[in-house]
């Protein structure tokens, strides 16, 4: 029997995203993998980023399984940010790298503004299912002051733009992130720390960020 691409991207999104919700219940935190069985974000993707996504979901869970068999927890945020550069073959600034405490959110993103990895304890922070967080743009999925966000983007444009090698530290006030569209409508206060390129073979790929966050009283 011949299974259509389709029919084949729905049985491996959901057996991935089902496996990474297992692992996030161990690790004591409750992340549906969909909200339902019809997948309408993901179905809502081209192929292309259908497999981008599919792609994702295996890198994430091969960079987790790496970490325990090297007998790490997934919430040690810097051997999973090493083990994360590591498997991409990315590198950053060693200075960022050195700042990374258990308790800040690490985040990979493309040029194009796409989540490639966040670390473990990002799922802390959210209500929303795993189809969400994988196939909604991050400025669908939150909201925050748009002071703000102006700040945060002319922080990151000149490293996109490949005008900057060096990292930027920030020295903002917390502020609040809003979930738009999630069942419960998390709120979390967040402090930006800093933001660095990831580079790849001398080539320029991305940037690193990372924030401290902790859930609004």
């Amino acid at each position: 029997m011949i299974i259509s691409n389709n029919v084949s991207n729905i049985i491996v999104f959901k057996k991935l995203s089902e496996e990474l919700s297992r692992l996030i219940e161990k690790e004591g935190w409750l992340v549906r993998p969909y909200a339902s069985s019809q997948l309408k974000h993901f179905m809502s993707l081209e192929k292309e980023e259908q497999n981008w996504v599919i792609h994702r979901l295996e890198d994430y869970l091969a960079i987790c399984k790496k970490v325990h068999r090297a007998g790490r927890p997934l919430k040690d945020a810097r051997f999973l940010v090493e083990e994360g550069l590591r498997h991409y073959n990315f590198s950053c600034d060693l200075k960022v790298e050195s700042i990374i405490k258990p308790s800040y959110v690490v985040e990979f993103y493309g040029k194009d503004h796409r989540q490639i990895f966040r670390t473990f304890n990002y799922f802390e922070f959210t209500s929303y299912t795993l189809e969400e967080i994988y196939c909604r743009p991050w400025y669908v999925l939150y909201q925050r002051d748009e002071e703000v966000t102006r700040q945060l983007i002319e922080s990151v444009e000149p490293i996109i733009e490949d005008q900057i090698m060096d990292p930027v530290f920030f020295d903002m006030p917390e502020h609040s992130i809003d979930e738009r569209t999630s069942l419960e409508k998390l709120r979390m206060m967040a402090k930006e720390i800093a933001v660095t390129p990831l580079v790849q073979t001398k080539k320029l790929v991305g940037y690193l960020n990372v924030i401290q966050v902790r859930l609004a009283d």
